[in-house]
């Protein structure tokens, strides 16, 4: 047993048959790459900022990349060092900012309701992207807005339900990057993939200087 910072791992140990996280990531750790033996596991919970669930089920290749299966489940806390600590009202909307306004057919709620293979592939499309729900109720209904913010406080998007009808919602978007467009697109991928279930998901995880990054398969059903 040892006290340290997990994600730098144990090297003087390694390598390792497995690896076995009990936080949840949004890119793996290029020292848990290192010291896993080829052949071994990483089994480690996913997270996306648009979504925390899955784990992933990753075997060590010998060209030193790992790829595996997204498991359904294993939701938990992000890695300490990978956490972003921005919120919508007080680092994201600002006074004088004036957004694009537009309209749309995809309703918030396939992309950030109860689909969780939807969200999750979402998340891994659009990278840094999170969501979060705003219900008011008036005279003239419910009225509920999805927003959209990245993890860089740069860009912000608001979807509007009326409260009446479910065919078309408001638009509103700001910044660098037109953040439901972006999910827009990421949904369009996941219906043309036939909607995959995290069991089709796979993540080749590749070295990349000091860091990771992630590359998105399917498996053949």
């Amino acid at each position: 047993m040892r006290c340290a910072d997990g994600a730098e791992g144990w090297p003087s140990a390694a390598p390792y048959d497995a690896i076995i996280a009990t936080c949840a990531v949004r890119t793996v750790p290029r020292p848990w790459l290192d010291q896993t033996a080829t052949g071994g596991r990483l089994v480690i919970p996913w997270d996306t900022a648009w979504c925390n669930y899955g784990t992933l089920v990753a075997t060590q290749q010998a060209d030193g990349t790992a790829e595996g299966p997204l498991a359904p489940y294993g939701s938990f806390m992000l890695m300490r060092s990978q956490q972003v600590d921005v919120e919508l009202h007080r680092d994201v909307l600002r006074p004088g900012q004036t957004p694009e306004r537009s309209t749309t057919r995809l309703s918030p709620w396939t992309v950030a309701g109860a689909d969780l293979n939807a969200q999750v592939y979402v998340g891994l499309c659009v990278p840094g992207a999170w969501h979060s729900w705003d219900t008011e109720a008036d005279g003239a209904g419910v009225r509920t807005r999805l927003w959209l913010a990245d993890d860089a406080a740069t860009s912000w998007a608001a979807v509007d339900y009326d409260g009446r009808q479910m065919s078309t919602f408001a638009v509103s978007q700001y910044g660098p990057r037109k953040l439901w467009d972006e999910v827009v697109r990421a949904h369009e991928r996941y219906v043309a993939a036939d909607r995959p279930a995290l069991g089709r998901l796979r993540l080749r995880i590749v070295p990349e200087g000091r860091s990771t990054r992630h590359e998105i398969r399917l498996a053949a059903r």
